[in-house]
C-alpha cells in the first residue's frame, strides 16, 4: 500500500534527534516517492493556499497513493485521495497487521 505522510506530522516534536529517528523509521517501513519538475509545475496549477500541500497531493496522485496521512485534513479538502489522521492510520495499520494483510 502506498501512503503519503505529511511531514508536519512530526513538526510538534521539539527534539530534533527524535524527529530524525522518526523519519528514518518511516523511510525503513515505507517507500519515498519522487518529486519532479512536472510535479512542481502541476502543483502550481492548483493554486492551493499551501503550495507544499499541493506538491504532496500531486506527488501522491502521480504515484498511486492510497491515503494521505496528515494532522490537518482541511489542508487537503480538494483532495480526491482519502486523508486520515496519524492516529487513525496507526489503528488501521495495526488492524491490517493483526489480520496478516501487511
Amino acid at each position: 500500500m502506498k501512503i503519503l505522510v505529511d511531514t508536519n506530522v512530526v513538526k510538534e516534536i521539539k527534539d530534533a534527534e527524535i524527529v530524525y529517528k522518526a523519519i528514518e523509521n518511516l523511510a525503513d517501513i515505507f517507500s519515498v516517492i519522487p518529486v519532479s519538475g512536472t510535479t512542481i509545475a502541476n502543483a502550481a496549477t492548483l493554486r492551493w493556499k499551501d503550495f507544499e500541500d499541493a506538491v504532496q497531493f500531486i506527488a501522491a496522485k502521480e504515484n498511486g497513493v492510497a491515503y494521505i496521512i496528515t494532522r490537518n485534513k482541511d489542508d487537503y479538502e480538494s483532495s480526491d485521495i482519502p486523508c486520515i489522521s496519524p492516529a487513525d492510520f496507526i489503528a488501521y495499520f495495526k488492524e491490517k497487521e493483526a489480520a496478516g494483510e501487511v
